[in-house]
This record gives C-alpha cells, structure tokens and sequence, in this order.
C-alpha cells in the first residue's frame, strides 16, 4: 500500500473494531484523500542508504458527477543485509460518481507485486564475524543464498460501493469485494505456493444523533465473507511434502453496535 494513496487513518480501539469482524482487537480504517478542487498531476520521487529508490505518480480529476485518482509507485532497495533486495510495484484507481444529492457510486482497484530476499538467521558466532552476511551454506545444509530464499507476492483487489444519505440522520454503505492474492516462497528448506482468492459483502446503516452535550452514532447491519486458501508444499528436490486446501466461511450475520459516543463541552473561552 502507497501512502499516497491515504488521505486519512482512523484507528478503533477494543471492542470498537468488532463491526469489522468478530474477535478483533481493534481495526485500521484507511480512506481515500479528499477530493481535488481543481485537476492535479504529482510526482514524488525518493532516494536513500542501501539503494533505496523510491517513485510515485498520481493522476486526480474532478467535476460535480465524478471523482477520479489514479496512482502509480514502485520502490525497491538493496537491503543492509546480503539476500535483502526488495522491490514493489503497486497501481490504484479509485473513482466516484456522484449521481444526485443523496448517492455516491465508488470503485476501487488494487494491484500490488512485491518481491523481497530473506537472508535468514545468523549465529552469535556469524554476526560477530559479519552482520550483514545472509545465513552460509554449512556443510549439505545449503544457505539464504544458493536456495534464492526470497517471497513474491502478487494481490489484486476490487471493490464497488453504494453510499446513500437518506436524510441527516439516517446513511447506509453497501459493498461488494472481490481479492486474489498469488505467493511463493523458496525457502533454506521448502518452497511454499499459495493460492487465495476471496470475495463478500456488507451492508451498514448508520444513524447519527445528537442530544444536548452527547453526540454518537449507532451502526447495524449484515455481512458475508468466504475465502479459499490453496497451499503446496515442496521439498527442496521438488518433491511435495503437503498440499491441503483450506476453506474459510462466515454465514450472512447481523451486528449491532454504537460506535462512538463523545461528550462536548460548552465553550466558555473565546
């Protein structure tokens, strides 16, 4: 993920994230910038220590129907380690159509490829000697290096949403998703591939109110989520070891929570 691609963190605490999934403790909400007032075009670009190359360009377009950011990076590094190269290319859209007062149509697509090394762990008696080395080969046991230890992983996300203001109190988001993620990892003994494809939904209706010094919101709604994770295992000869599929499902639900209450004081100082 480019941070570029961010406009705002919100951060829910305890409890507060189990509308975002039961058993969580706490949730990360990431949202879009703000729309631009006028069309923009950004280049951002970044050097540092051990290769660090770093470039993003983003492309932003709006009227009165339609907002549109397109982003594109990429950064790679050498590492400080042998065996620690890492690169990642990402491209992001996001658009929303404003089709009258009370609804917003919006899409969002994600794709992410990332490649880094793993040098593995060291001896006290090898980082002594040189802690930047990746792990050696020691006898048959072959190292970091001549197994080309490394993780490449490649995910691709969509997902189309519905907000709609009935009216000052009452919202609703519906979503639909869908994600892919592909990864393989040679390691010092295995070679790993993993296959995840997943999809779901949401529906949430918020209700906003406000009551003398209090003000929250109290937000319900259902969800379902289904995921399949494929994984093979391989010996270091190519022979397999372990393959097994395993099927994540959570049934349509429904929730109920209040998110947030504040209490405003009375502003005595001007």
């Amino acid at each position: 993920m480019e941070l570029g691609n961010v406009g705002r963190i919100e951060v829910l605490k305890g409890p507060a994230g189990s509308i975002y999934g039961a058993g969580t403790g706490g949730a990360i909400l990431l949202d879009s910038p703000k729309a631009p007032e006028a069309d923009q075009l950004q280049a951002r670009t970044t050097v540092g220590s051990f290769g660090l190359f770093s470039m993003n360009l983003g492309i932003k377009t709006h009227s009165e129907k339609q907002t549109t950011f397109l982003n594109y990076s990429k950064t790679q590094a050498d590492g400080y380690r042998t065996q620690s190269t890492m690169k990642r290319e990402g491209i992001n859209l996001q658009t929303y159509f404003y089709t009258d007062l009370k609804r917003t149509i919006s899409a969002n697509l994600l794709y992410s490829d990332l490649f880094y090394q793993t040098p593995g762990g060291l001896t006290l008696a090898q980082y002594k000697a040189n802690p930047a080395q990746a792990r050696p080969t020691v006898n048959t046991a072959l190292g970091a290096v001549d197994q080309k230890a490394a993780i490449y992983l490649k995910t691709l996300q969509l997902g189309i949403a519905q907000n709609y203001d009935f009216n000052e109190h009452w919202t609703n988001r519906t979503a639909i998703y869908l994600s892919q993620t592909k990864a393989e990892n040679p390691s010092i003994r295995n070679f790993e591939r993993r296959l995840e494809p997943s999809w779901g939904g949401r529906s949430v209706t918020n209700y906003r109110f406000e009551n003398g010094l209090f003000q929250g919101k109290i937000s319900g709604g259902i969800e379902y989520q289904q995921g399949v994770s494929s994984i093979k295992t391989y010996g270091n000869k190519g022979e397999m070891l372990i393959h097994f599929k395993l099927m994540m499902k959570l049934q349509p639900g429904s929730f109920l929570h209040l998110l947030r209450r504040n209490l405003i004081y009375p502003r005595i100082f001007s």
